[in-house]
């Protein structure tokens, strides 16, 4: 079986943007080289007139961009190299970096692990450490600040602007994922529990930074899902600070004033907020959202200027990436056109497409999408007698058939999309409830922490899928949208075949660290369905052993576990990403056949 053509990304696809100014563009992007080359990252520059390389890695990992005033950093996962407008800087050996802002001095400061760095402007090389046991770190306008935590679990905050350093006690902050912002004269301390220990109560300390006085906590609204990451905590002026937060049916920018008053919702009805970034000096907030009532859908991107003054002023783009940056007031996008794709930058003088591409290589997938009590809010029609292959998404993941940055996601689309092509296969994406995107309705009707309802309602999807579907289903799906798959597989016959890449056994694994080997049980019912299993030798998110050991308690003959040497949760390396998807092709092809129509 040859292998995907698709996965040669022969048009770039685009994983992060950062505007550099208002007529410049940093981007990332995946796509090959001349002459067919394997694919990699490849950061650009992109100016009206013309681009160029600033550098290419040979393995595909996540990497972000941060730009200061006359530099820029690209941070990697072994490293953080500087730029200005004529190249090179320097190279900062330190891998495994958590957080990267620039200060106003165009200092780069940079968070490793709890050890915390000083990259100084006009002296380019080793940057020199600031402090240790950091569990949280932010940096505007009012100076860097970090908090410190003990053995203990006692926390006190630094703050430093200039040569003046303010020290703050801050006493015991439980939470395991802390986020910090100065604001409106205040600290903010978000602090967020583990996530699977039920619905996420983040609670936000308050303290005056004048005279250190605590002020009464605030409890954000609970949540669902969106403790996958640190949810954002933005300064937004005199005002107070922005956050996510539900205060009626969706996920919403709200404004938590600074005089303790009630939660304000900002973003309209209507719009769910998948992410958002605000810059107060410049009066800019920029959000992406879907429509709830039509979930899986495009997305938009909007910009609202003037909010603080009053007086705000909306542009908005559709069909965007989730990819975008907001910088000094600019913000950098990547959007569908007609034919093609556009990278533009809508700065406060105008909007400016600076590079264009005819088609791009990540291709749509028709949405089907389960409604909360039954049925379908969307449906794709089937052809009879032909094989029904569909892939699940993560929950907290909501694809698009546009651009997108989750690396195995795109695999999984470019794989079915191709084979397809390949067997005749008719594919589609699966929706279930537990997504974002849909409304706290949809999103709430099962939780991570209740597998047992996650199970029966991905049966249930499943079940009605399988009655739409003209031939056998097949279900491919990755790490955390198979959490309720795997449980569904044995409460439901509906299913052929299903592939599961990098797959997660237990919701412990969304707290930080790889489960336990107790956490994987040696036998999980199946029913009938045949199995392929794809891990990473090395993932770091949940553990080869885990899918060693739920194969050894499964019937080998339904089962077989692929082993990707050398590969972590999200695969690197090119060449892996072809093994892979001529393991799936094989499978999918001798695994579902198709049958005459009745």
């Amino acid at each position: 079986m040859p292998a995907l053509s698709a996965l040669r990304y022969t048009q770039p696809f685009t994983v992060a943007v950062a505007p550099w100014g208002p007529a410049r563009l940093l981007t990332v992007e995946v796509s090959a080289g001349p002459e067919d080359e394997a694919p990699a990252l490849r950061v650009r520059c992109l100016a009206d007139g013309g681009s160029h390389e600033l550098m290419a890695l040979p393995t595909i990992r996540p990497l972000w961009l941060r730009c200061g005033q006359q530099r820029f950093a690209i941070v990697s996962g072994s490293e953080a190299q500087l730029f200005d407008a004529h190249g090179p800087v320097a190279r900062l050996p330190l891998g495994g970096v958590s957080a990267a802002e620039f200060a106003g001095d165009d200092a780069l400061w940079l968070l490793q692990g709890q050890r915390l760095y000083r990259a100084a402007a006009d002296t380019p090389g080793q940057p020199l450490p600031v402090a240790s046991r950091v569990a949280a770190f932010t940096l505007n306008a009012e100076g860097a600040a970090w908090i410190e935590r003990d053995e203990a679990g006692l926390a006190e905050l630094v703050r430093v602007d200039g040569r003046y350093q303010q020290r703050l006690p801050l006493g015991s902050v439980p939470g395991q994922r802390l986020s910090l912002c100065l604001s409106a004269g205040l600290a903010w301390v978000m602090a967020q529990p583990a996530f699977h220990t039920g619905r996420q109560g983040a609670v936000i300390h308050r303290h005056v930074l004048a005279d250190a006085r605590a002020l009464p906590t605030l409890a954000l609204p609970a949540l669902r899902h969106a403790g996958l990451r640190k949810l954002p905590l933005v300064g937004w002026g005199e005002a107070g600070v922005l956050t996510l937060a539900e205060p009626g049916d969706e996920m919403a920018v709200c404004l938590l004033p600074a005089d303790g008053g009630p939660l304000q919702r900002l973003t309209p009805a209507g719009d769910e907020v998948l992410d958002f970034d605000a810059d107060a000096a410049h009066d800019t907030l920029a959000c992406l959202s879907q429509a709830t009532a039509a979930p899986g859908q495009g997305r938009t991107l909007k910009l609202w200027r003037g909010l603080l003054a009053g007086a705000p002023r909306l542009s908005q783009h559709e069909g965007v990436a989730p990819a975008f940056g907001l910088q000094g007031g600019n913000l950098g996008f990547v959007q569908a056109t007609g034919p093609g794709f556009q990278a533009c930058v809508d700065s406060q003088i105008q909007l400016q497409p600076l590079a264009r591409w005819a088609r791009h290589a990540l291709p749509a997938l028709p949405v089907w999408s389960a409604a909360p009590k039954g049925g379908w809010r969307s449906r794709c029609q089937a052809t009879p007698g032909r094989p029904l292959l569909v892939v699940l998404p993560g929950l907290h993941k909501v694809v698009t058939p546009e651009l997108q940055t989750n690396f195995l996601q795109d695999f999984l689309t470019r794989s079915v999309a191709d084979l397809a092509q390949q067997q005749g296969f008719d594919v589609g994406l699966l929706q279930v409830p537990g997504s974002a995107g849909a409304g706290k309705a949809y999103r709430e009707a099962v939780g991570l922490d209740d597998l047992g309802a996650l199970a029966t309602q991905t049966a249930a999807a499943l079940e009605a899928l399988a009655d739409a579907a003209g031939g056998p289903l097949g279900v491919v799906s990755a790490s955390l949208g198979t959490l309720g798959l795997l449980q569904a597989l044995g409460r439901t016959e509906a299913v052929a075949a299903c592939a599961l890449v990098a797959p997660v056994y237990t919701p412990a694994v969304l707290d930080g660290a790889p489960a336990h080997q107790a956490d994987s049980p040696a036998h999980w019912p199946t029913g009938r369905c045949a199995l392929l299993l794809l891990h990473g030798e090395r993932d770091e998110v949940t553990p080869h052993a885990h899918s060693a050991a739920f194969v050894r308690g499964t019937a080998e003959a339904r089962c077989r576990l692929f082993t990707l040497p050398g590969e972590g949760h999200i695969f690197a390396h090119p060449a892996t990403w072809q093994r892979a998807a001529a393991e799936l092709s094989s499978f999918f092809a001798a695994t579902l056949q198709a049958r005459p129509p009745t």
